[in-house]
């Protein structure tokens, strides 16, 4: 835990408030940013973080478009290719559902919660790579200290798409059932404002795909996480 010190720009390492693991990682985060556990400037190493960050992003995406995007594609899964789809929710950043399964159905829409993955300099960066929400109560509102490491803040402030939003809102208004099939998702709490509005719509019939039977217990367990 970071606390300020007399709401000055400096900052000391509370060890009583942190475990041993999570003490040990914050050193090393600290001495490689070259500085000391007390009198830093905090401004000075949230920003160097932020920087580190956004070009990690852009590390992540190049590699996705040029390496990723280019491996020889030769199987498919016949599960996901014989479906009747209109509509695709993706939390990943590259267009691989469109590109390889949406050849008999060309009018797809596809929704990407966390940005896309794109090589152009033209469009600004979208790319949505934070962390959950550990506050809690109104420490939630109040501490912002590092808000744009957060998913949430980045989606906001990144413009990423919503659309699923209102497809849900057409389908609760409209009142018929809709199948949602879930591929290659593990049913974390990462994502659980998105999933659980998903899940707990009436009029949806939910269909989860697992690879074995490992898989299966984990998702039966996320599931009720949620």
């Amino acid at each position: 835990m970071l606390t300020n010190i007399n709401n000055e720009d400096t900052f000391i390492i509370d060890e009583t408030k942190l475990g041993k693991n999570d003490y040990e990682i914050l050193n090393i985060v600290l001495k490689d940013y070259d500085t000391t556990c007390l009198g830093s400037d905090i401004k000075n190493i949230k920003n160097r973080m932020l920087n580190d960050l956004n070009r990690l992003i852009r590390c992540l995406e190049i590699y996705l478009e040029d390496c990723v995007r280019n491996i020889d594609k030769n199987l498919l899964s016949l599960d996901i290719y014989e479906l009747k789809v209109d509509k695709v929710i993706s939390f990943n950043y590259t267009d691989t559902y469109y590109r390889f399964y949406s050849a008999k159905h060309n009018s797809v829409e596809c929704d990407y919660l966390h940005g896309k993955s794109k090589l152009s300099k033209a469009e600004p960066n979208n790319m949505v790579l934070g962390i959950d929400e550990y506050l809690s109560g109104t420490d939630k509102f109040t501490n912002l200290d590092f808000v744009e490491f957060k998913k949430y803040f980045q989606r906001i402030h990144k413009s990423t798409s919503c659309l699923y939003r209102k497809w849900l809102e057409e389908i609760y208004d409209k009142k018929d059932e809709n199948n949602v099939y879930f591929f290659g998702h593990s049913l974390s709490l990462t994502d659980k404002d998105v999933v659980s509005s998903v899940l707990m719509n009436p009029y949806i019939r939910t269909t989860i795909y697992y690879r074995n039977e490992k898989q299966y217990a984990e998702l039966i367990t996320n599931d009720r996480q949620i």
